[in-house]
């Protein structure tokens, strides 16, 4: 995973590329058979959306159907599918977009419109991708902006405000887990509070209703 620092575009020619992680093109035999290892795990492992759910207090109900509906059917496996296919490009793309979900969710219920102030703090608070120099939820949001507008890098990074991710096959495992475990805590914690977990669960159900509906006969 490269980080680039677009902050620093004055100082050199065109824009600096700060690589703060890990080199890009890393196809080693050993990053290869680490990610075939982590896929295959996850795999046989239970579901730990159905594990984060099991937490929940007796008087704040999640709609676990709904939940396994938009989250788990609808994000986690589809993104499971894209790693057994290899298609990284694709994952990464539903991560971000899983982000934006999660963000709505965790909105206040007084607003209908996800901002991006919703995006970096999900982000920021329960993404944790390991490294250096960790991408902070600014960062990510920055990164969302290029991944789900074609690449080029946004607005947001290019005046520096975050630093942008480039994202490699190799550290694309990573970044599932950090998301995965992400949106799990989330879960546990919706669980905790009555009042967001209402409002999670209205917000669920309208996700669900107006996206593709399944042959239920």
């Amino acid at each position: 995973m490269r980080i680039l620092d677009y902050s620093m575009r004055s100082q050199s020619k065109g824009f600096s590329k700060s690589v703060l992680n890990q080199p890009r093109h890393n196809h080693s035999l050993r990053s290869w058979l680490r990610k075939r290892f982590w896929y295959f795990q996850q795999l046989s492992e239970p579901r730990p959306t159905e594990a984060a759910l099991s937490t929940q207090r007796d008087d704040v109900v999640l709609n676990t159907w709904a939940v396994r509906a938009v989250i788990e059917d609808g994000i986690k496996r589809p993104i499971r599918l894209l790693l057994e296919a290899y298609c990284y490009r694709a994952a990464v793309i539903l991560i971000y977009s899983g982000m934006d979900t999660m963000a709505f969710l965790n909105m206040p219920a007084s607003r209908s419109d996800v901002m991006r102030s919703d995006f970096i703090e999900w982000a920021e608070r329960y993404v944790k991708i390991a490294g250096p120099t960790p991408p902070t939820g600014t960062d990510l949001y920055g990164t969302r902006c290029s991944v789900l507008h074609g690449g080029a890098p946004s607005r947001f990074t290019r005046e520096g405000r975050g630093r942008l991710i480039r994202h490699s096959s190799a550290d694309v495992p990573e970044l599932v887990r950090a998301f995965f475990a992400g949106v799990d805590q989330f879960l546990v914690d919706l669980a905790k509070d009555p009042e967001k977990a209402e409002t999670a669960n209205r917000r669920l159900e309208e996700l669900e209703a107006n996206g593709p509906q399944a042959n239920r006969s």
